[in-house]
């Protein structure tokens, strides 16, 4: 896990894998026990809710297993992210590709 750039995934500019990881951890503990985010309405509910999912092994193994699946770079083989990703400060922008991958595309 030390070829991963954790500081580029969990930043402030990397809003959207910061709210799949989220989701990631959410999701399967709301279907395993029928609720939806609606019914979270309290801190008590909410804490109830955590109780009971960290007392459950196999929820526990199940959300964590899905929060894992995130991590991967799908484009790089392995588990790290690839060698320019470890170089990143920032996340990378969007449709930003280099010079000479544009070229005959002008």
């Amino acid at each position: 896990m030390k070829k991963i750039n954790w500081k580029i995934r969990f930043n402030k500019h990397n809003l959207t894998f910061v709210i799949r990881f989220i989701g990631a951890l959410l999701v399967p503990i709301l279907v395993y026990m029928g609720l939806e985010v609606t019914d979270l309405t309290s801190w008590s509910a909410l804490g109830e809710v955590f109780v009971s999912a960290i007392s459950n092994p196999y929820l526990v193994g199940l959300t964590v297993l899905n929060a894992i699946n995130l991590i991967p770079d799908p484009t790089t083989k392995g588990v790290g992210d690839s060698v320019q990703a470890l170089t990143y400060e920032a996340p990378k922008e969007k449709n930003v590709q280099p010079q000479d991958e544009r070229k005959g595309f002008e």
